[in-house]
């Protein structure tokens, strides 16, 4: 195990200011692997995010927080760092990450999202493997109760990543979500208000920094509230803030196919969130797959409500 070291338009203007590999990904995107297996991303030669393949664990943290399986740090183009991954408020959250809060399966109740309850957790399964044809990186992860008599794999996870290329504006790339229920049993992903996809924003975003007052939020219908904006339905939003360089954030995108999704936008903390779960539960029945497809942009400046709708609109066909 490795140690880590210690909108609207207008309105947003106002109210939001070893053995290495590469090789060529979609004309401006390289990729890199290392001998842990990790996957770093680049275009135009800059750095634009890390697939954290290894199992790492910030140093001083209870081991119950190691975690693999995950994107950061996440870099826009002018190279402002716009995650953070082990943050003290939550140790469990890094950067993009995956995993499912509440679930039943055959008399268990694993909790893979809180890891620090102990009653199970997600792991990598294999190497990534690095597609020479189109650019895409695929991920494989499971996701184990942890019981009595030993842990129990419930969920295969594959996470397909593939950059998108071209863009000043704008680091892109999609990510295709697929779970596979391994149990022979029925999995229930119990309904809650967060749970799938989450996001963890900059280390100087969070509630006692005087940055937290600039954040900025917005959603597909237009609202910029945070506590308004928390729970909609939503075909994308944009989560951002102050930095160095000025404002800079994620936006992020629901495709086409798989169940519509809910935002959580945490009324405290730099943490937002895609889920399918919010309004009602659902069910994987024994060796079904459930499938999510999403757009992930990384930005400079304040968002262009009508350029995220048409890029939503073109990316959803």
């Amino acid at each position: 195990m490795k140690l880590l070291p210690t909108a609207l338009a207008s309105l947003l203007l106002i109210g939001c200011a070893s053995s290495d590999r590469s090789d060529v990904v979609k004309s401006d995107w390289t990729r890199e692997q290392d001998g842990e297996g990790n996957v770093r991303f680049y275009r135009n030669g800059r750095s634009v995010m890390t697939y954290q393949h290894a199992r790492v664990l910030k140093e001083g943290a209870d081991p119950a927080y190691a975690r693999s399986g995950f994107l950061h740090p996440l870099f826009t183009p002018s190279g402002v760092e716009l995650s953070d991954s082990f943050p003290e408020d939550h140790p469990h959250h890094h950067g993009i990450w995956t995993a499912w809060s509440a679930v039943e399966s055959n008399g268990l109740q694993p909790d893979f999202w809180n890891v620090g309850k102990r009653t199970g957790g997600v792991r990598v399964r294999n190497r990534p493997r690095l597609s020479l044809e189109n650019g895409s990186v695929e991920c494989d992860m499971e996701s184990f109760a942890a019981t009595a008599a030993g842990e129990v794999t419930i969920l295969h996870e594959t996470w397909l990543i593939s950059p998108v290329p071209g863009g000043r504006d704008a680091h892109r790339f999609d990510l295709e979500i697929t779970y596979h229920n391994v149990t022979g049993h029925e999995v229930r992903l119990k309904s809650h208000h967060y749970g799938g996809l989450g996001l963890r924003g900059r280390p100087d975003w969070v509630h006692t920094r005087p940055e937290a007052a600039r954040l900025c939020f917005l959603t597909s219908d237009g609202t910029t509230d945070r506590m308004k904006g928390d729970g909609e339905r939503a075909r994308w939003f944009y989560f951002g803030g102050p930095t160095p360089n000025g404002q800079a954030g994620f936006a992020v995108m629901h495709l086409s196919g798989g169940p519509e999704q809910h935002t959580r936008f945490n009324p405290k903390d730099p943490f937002v969130a895609f889920t399918p779960v919010k309004r009602a539960p659902i069910a994987v029945p024994a060796d079904g797959r459930l499938t999510m497809r999403y757009r992930i942009l990384l930005l400079d400046g304040p968002p262009d409500p009508t350029a995220l709708e048409e890029e939503w609109r073109s990316a959803a066909r």
